[in-house]
């Protein structure tokens, strides 16, 4: 998956020197957005860190990160395919990959 630019998703644009929407106060930050059926597919109920949404191998896809229960130097990634949004009735898929890694 590719950026617009470094740190941030494609489809969106940082509003500003701190990379925050706007009415967001710096230091605040906005929980991304992704179905519920992908975050069901998590098997995490916690808000992601992070989430972009694109391709892989061919199949519609959302990179969901949250923070590892553990360790809070660490992440938990999962590759989700989307189609769950499109037809909700199908119900949450299961990740195509996941993994752990440090936090920079």
């Amino acid at each position: 998956m590719q950026n617009a630019s470094p740190g941030v998703p494609s489809g969106t644009s940082p509003d500003g020197p701190s990379g925050t929407s706007p009415g967001v106060a710096p230091g605040e930050r906005q929980a991304p957005a992704v179905p519920p059926c992908v975050q069901q597919a998590t098997g995490r109920s916690d808000t992601p860190l992070a989430a972009e949404h694109g391709s892989y191998q061919g199949t519609d896809v959302y990179l969901v990160v949250l923070a590892h229960p553990g360790d809070p130097a660490r992440v938990d990634a999962f590759l989700v395919p989307s189609g769950c949004a499109a037809t909700p009735s199908a119900g949450p898929d299961t990740p195509l990959l996941t993994g752990t890694y440090s936090r920079p």
